[in-house]
């Protein structure tokens, strides 16, 4: 099981259905209605705030591809 996996299990079910929302959305770069923020000093990285939930993305060919998903403490300190 992978780390996004994990982490929606630890979730309530009704924010894992809104996160699970926002990770077909990146997928398919329909993000313009999300609070989105390149990272700084990353070349490649985009951040997507949800609440205390902060999700890691990639850009590649025409679609979104998940890095991390983590809690805004935690997060950036495994970048």
């Amino acid at each position: 099981m992978d780390q996004i996996e994990k982490f929606l299990k630890k979730l309530d079910k009704k924010t894992a259905l809104k996160i699970a929302q926002i990770l077909t959305d990146i997928a398919t770069l329909h993000i313009g209605s999300y609070d989105l923020e390149k990272l700084a000093g990353q070349k490649d990285l985009w951040r997507i705030r949800s609440g205390k939930i902060r999700i890691i993305f990639s850009k590649k060919d025409e679609r979104g591809i998940p890095v991390y998903i983590e809690f805004r403490g935690k997060v950036y300190k495994k970048l």
